[in-house]
């Protein structure tokens, strides 16, 4: 451990996502490994163990993220089944006549599908895995 004020800290922490992100390494792995090293080197070792066993439990409790997996099952239910495309195909015969009948059918399944999950993460994934074969399918 290393005792270094705060600003120093964070310069070091700027400086190196900033320098990691200009080097055209992706987002989520500058953030997280520049996270990891900073803790390892700024932090006691009891106290890391106490924040990482922490917050890995306080996340893994949240009654909100029980729901997407059950979501993205559904969506999966959905997809074999095919009755998400066979929404998208009524829906694309309601709205043929007009320019851009299958976004509009898009649209219209994606607010069904909001309506039935509440979610948006679970929405986004239904979406991803019904629609984007679809929209591939008819060009």
């Amino acid at each position: 451990m290393i005792d270094v004020s705060p600003l120093v800290i964070l310069l070091i922490m700027f400086g190196s996502l900033v320098g990691l992100l200009l080097a055209g390494m992706p987002v989520a792995l500058a953030m997280g490994g520049i996270a990891v090293l900073v803790a390892l080197i700024f932090l006691k070792p009891e106290f890391l163990m106490y924040l990482v066993a922490g917050n890995a439990f306080d996340i893994m409790s949240l009654y909100k993220l029980i729901a997407i997996p059950l979501f993205v099952f559904m969506s999966s239910v959905l997809e074999f089944s095919g009755i998400g495309e066979d929404m998208f195909y009524s829906l694309r015969l309601w709205f043929d006549r007009l320019p851009g009948g299958l976004a509009v059918a898009v649209i219209g399944v994606s607010v069904l599908i909001a309506a039935m999950s509440g979610v948006v993460a679970s929405g986004i994934v239904i979406l991803g895995i019904i629609a984007v074969p679809i929209m591939l399918k008819f060009g």
